[in-house]
């Protein structure tokens, strides 16, 4: 267990030290923040998707500023782990199997490979352009989620 020590520094507040950890053991801690983070946001889409989460209680692009901004208010510390959080969820959404994302490439080769010929180049067209009218009608809504709760 890390020792603790309490220094009185020039301006009379306490700051509190805690003595690290060997690299092991940090990366090990890492690695398990990463899976538990990773767990919670695929049971969080899962719930979005089964409708136990309603789609108005997602942040748009204003909501979502408007906490990054709160959360560097907050300290170094917080806005740091806000972005990583950030970089995960982005990072897991990017690799679901939609046209235009990673997921949906790495999905395109897979279903080239099964069926040993290349998909036609007319339906790659049609699921990449229904994809991005989704994707355009998502941030839209998201949007007006945002101007009714900033609103009222």
């Amino acid at each position: 267990m890390a020792s603790r020590k309490w220094l009185k520094s020039r301006s009379s507040a306490y700051i509190k030290q805690i003595d690290g950890v060997g690299f092991t053991v940090a990366l090990k801690n890492t690695c398990l923040a990463i899976v538990s983070s990773l767990t919670f946001f695929l049971v969080m889409m899962k719930q979005l998707v089964l409708g136990h989460i309603p789609f108005i209680a997602l942040l748009g692009p204003v909501g979502l500023f408007a906490e990054i901004i709160q959360s560097f208010h907050q300290g170094l510390v917080v806005f740091a782990f806000f972005i990583a959080q950030l970089s995960l969820a982005v990072g897991l959404v990017n690799l679901l199997p939609i046209p235009g994302l990673d997921g949906g490439s790495i999905a395109y080769a897979m279903l080239e490979k099964i069926r040993k010929k290349p998909i036609s180049i007319a339906l790659e067209v049609l699921l990449y352009r229904l994809a991005l009218i989704v994707a355009c009608v998502a941030l839209v809504q998201l949007v007006m989620n945002d101007l009714t709760r900033y609103v009222s």
